[in-house]
């Protein structure tokens, strides 16, 4: 085990930290400046610091992609309610509003009737949005 000191391991946290919140838009030299710390130094802190780097960025990732795709099914919600109150005004809903709506995430609308296992197209009912 190797013996750190109080002040050496407040150093080792705050380049840490460093690190993790600015890993993508300052260069090892800033660093380097910042903290007063040897290239040696930052090699040993990057070693111990990479999980947290690694989870840090999964949990950036994992929020836009949420974000990402909160905002796709929001647009889609509104769109389908604009229709949906469209239908409720008395207006007539074709099968080109169903696929302006279903191609707006790239998705085929494929009809289906009512009768029998094939929509209009020959697919079965269940492929039918």
């Amino acid at each position: 085990m190797i013996e750190i000191n109080r002040k050496d391991r407040q150093r080792i946290v705050l380049a840490i930290e460093y690190l993790v919140e600015h890993g993508d838009n300052k260069t090892v030299d800033d660093m380097l400046k910042q903290y007063g710390i040897t290239f040696e130094e930052y090699r040993a802190i990057c070693d111990i610091a990479m999980p947290a780097i690694r989870q840090h960025a999964d949990v950036i990732i994992h929020k836009h992609r949420a974000a990402f795709y909160k905002g796709r099914y929001h647009r889609k919600l509104k769109a389908a309610e604009e229709l949906l109150k469209k239908y409720q005004e008395g207006g007539t809903i074709d099968e080109r509003d169903l696929h302006l709506l279903a191609a707006g995430e790239r998705e085929d609308f494929v009809s289906a009737s009512y009768q029998g296992d094939d929509g209009e197209e020959g697919h079965p009912e269940e492929w039918a949005i």
